[in-house]
This record gives structure tokens, sequence and C-alpha cells, in this order.
């Protein structure tokens, strides 16, 4: 009996293991995902930091990049913009901070809740 216990956690553990790091698993960013399908942004938002260069870039473009805060999660106040970046999978959110100056961005932060 202890066998079997044990080869059926031992599948059990492999299998949460291997879907949690499948699920996390970084992607490139897409404009069209990001907006779509926020379920994606946790995935997506490394390589927006890393391969996209907000602070500078004009509202305008901010808007066709990222769109218009407008998720039940994402919001708009005063001069930033905030889009919920994903969930560590427990208990914080973690939100993209974008601010703005003069219709440019000046600061762009993935802040943790």
């Amino acid at each position: 009996m202890p066998r079997k216990l044990t080869a059926i956690l031992s599948v059990s553990v492999i299998t949460i293991v291997g879907l949690y790091v499948y699920n996390n698993r970084q992607i490139s960013f897409n404009s069209s995902d990001w907006k779509m399908n926020v379920s994606k942004r946790p995935r997506m938002i490394e390589s927006l930091l890393r391969d996209h260069k907000l602070v500078g870039a004009a509202r305008e473009s901010i808007d066709d990049l990222l769109g218009v805060p407008s998720a039940s999660r994402d919001s708009v106040i005063g001069d930033r913009y905030i889009y919920w970046a994903g969930s560590d999978g427990v208990i914080d959110d973690m939100w993209l901070e974008i601010r703005f100056a003069d219709d440019h961005v000046v600061d762009a932060r993935y802040i943790p809740d």
C-alpha cells in the first residue's frame, strides 16, 4: 500500500509542478493580447519592459501599444495609467504603472502589491 501512495503522490507533484512551470513561462509581448487577453499579461510583462522603451513615449503611442486602461482591474488616476499585470498565484497582485508629464511617459514601473 505505501508504494502505491508514494507513486500517486509523486505523479501528482510532478504534474502540479509541470503545470505551474508551463502556465508561468514567459512569452513575447503582443499588443493585441495585452489589450484583449489580460490573463496573458503576467507572462508578457518581462518582454514588454525589456523590449519596449516606455519612458519618453507619447501618451498616444502608449494608448496604441497597451490601450487606455479600461479592464475591470485597470484604471486611470490623474496623470497615471495603472494596468493589472498579474498575480503571484497566492494573494498579491502586480501592476504596471505608467506616469505621464506633458503627455509623455516619465516613469514606468512594475509594482508588486
